[in-house]
């Protein structure tokens, strides 16, 4: 019997197998990596001096949260800023969210395009604040998850962590093997939603489409020899 897979299926698959396949080569500076479809309840604690030059950043986005009613159900702001990792030398991803008024409080955050990429998650409790303090408490994660294309990462702090107000969270990190970003984004939950711009790891090549352009590449250069042969005449 002979099985076909639709384009999305197999662009899903590959996806996958990239991101066991950088799993696989993850330097050791790299503690508590989630695998597509997993989740961790106990991560790492990461110092503030792993964090090296700003490369990007958000700036301060106020942040509402609306239900299907259109109801206001939290407000708050959101930062994110990417460093370059001094161990590893890719990227970081931090991020930090706060929460002004409820009446609901903050249980979680999703952030996306991260498939193809190791996402080592945690907390810096170290770190300095992104967004000037507000309250006495701040939040950890109660527990982190990943999607199982590997695109989504979440951080959950419903029921046990909510971040109610006026409080935020702690800079949240997630540590990946990305050389660049790009464009993504991310959203705040809880009996509402709002979804802020972001940014995220910069996709790579699909491994089909990397083996195409190498062999596109290969016949342009034989191509191009071809041309290069002088003449006889």
């Amino acid at each position: 019997m002979t099985i076909r897979l639709s384009r999305q299926a197999t662009a899903a698959a590959a996806a996958i197998v990239a991101v066991f396949a950088s799993l696989a080569l993850a330097p050791a500076g790299y503690a508590t990596v989630i695998a597509p479809g997993g989740s961790i309840s106990v991560y790492s604690d990461f110092a503030p001096a792993n964090f090296g030059a700003v490369v990007a950043d958000t700036g301060v986005q106020p942040v509402t949260g609306l239900d299907n009613l259109n109801n206001v159900t939290f407000q708050g702001f959101f930062r994110q800023i990417v460093v370059t990792d001094t161990v590893t030398g890719f990227l970081d991803f931090l991020y930090q969210v706060q929460t002004t008024n409820g009446p609901d409080s903050i249980g979680r955050v999703t952030t996306n395009n991260y498939a193809a990429f190791v996402t080592d998650v945690g907390i810096s409790t170290g770190a300095a604040d992104l967004i000037a303090p507000i309250g006495a408490t701040k939040y950890a994660p109660a527990s982190w998850d990943r999607g199982v294309s590997g695109s989504t990462v979440g951080m959950q702090f419903a029921p046990v962590s909510d971040i109610n107000a006026p409080n935020e969270s702690f800079v949240l990190v997630i540590k990946t093997n990305a050389p660049n970003f790009t464009a993504g984004s991310t959203s705040i939950i809880d009996g509402g939603i709002d979804s802020v711009s972001s940014f995220a790891p910069a996709p790579v090549p699909e491994p089909g489409c990397a083996g195409l352009l190498l062999v596109l590449g290969g016949g342009l250069l034989v191509a191009r020899r071809a041309r290069v042969v002088p003449s006889l005449g």
